[in-house]
C-alpha cells in the first residue's frame, strides 16, 4: 500500500540527525541540528496536539535554514494539513520563506507517518546514546503518549 508520506529519521552523529521527508515524488532531506531547539520534542507534542485536533508547529533547525512542519486539523471532518516550509534563518521573517510541501489526508494517515519514523529511531539507538549524540534526551514518555493516543500500545 502506497502511503501518502514517508518520513524517516536518523540516528544522529555529532549533535546532527537527518531528516528525510517524502511526499508524492517530492523528496527533501536535511540535516537537523540539537541547537537551538528541541526538534524532536516539538514534533512530538505538534503530533499528539494534531492527533487530538488542534493546531502544531514543529521547527527543525537546518543551519542557517529553518524547516517549519505546520499541522492543521479541519474541526469539520478527520482531515488533517501539513505544510512544511523552508525559512532563510531562525528569524522565519514573511518573504524569506519557500514552500516545500502541502498536503492534506486523515489526521492518522499523517500523524502515523511520523509517528512510525519516531518509533524506528527509538529502536535504532539507545537513550542513552542519543543523548551522547544529540545533547538532549530522547522524548521516550511524549512517544510513548503518543503512541497511546493513537491506540498503539
Amino acid at each position: 500500500m502506497h502511503r501518502l508520506i514517508e518520513a524517516r529519521l536518523s540516528v544522529p552523529v555529532n549533535g546532527w540527525m537527518g531528516f528525510d521527508l517524502q511526499i508524492a515524488d517530492n523528496r527533501h532531506t536535511f540535516q537537523v541540528s540539537y541547537t537551538p531547539n528541541d526538534f524532536l520534542d516539538e514534533l512530538v507534542t505538534a503530533l499528539f496536539l494534531a492527533a487530538k485536533g488542534i493546531a502544531g508547529v514543529a521547527l527543525a533547525h537546518a543551519e542557517p535554514t529553518v524547516i517549519e512542519l505546520a499541522f492543521s486539523p479541519d474541526l469539520q471532518s478527520d482531515q488533517l494539513s501539513l505544510t512544511v516550509i523552508e525559512y532563510s534563518d531562525w528569524g522565519r521573517r514573511i518573504g524569506h520563506n519557500r514552500p516545500l510541501f502541502a498536503v492534506q489526508g486523515s489526521t492518522e494517515s499523517i500523524v502515523v507517518a511520523f509517528w512510525r519514523s519516531l518509533r524506528r529511531l527509538q529502536s535504532e539507538v539507545t537513550p542513552d546514546e542519543y543523548r551522547e549524540r544529540m545533547r538532549r534526551d530522547f522524548p521516550t514518555a511524549r512517544v510513548l503518549n503518543l503512541s497511546r493516543l493513537l491506540g498503539k500500545v
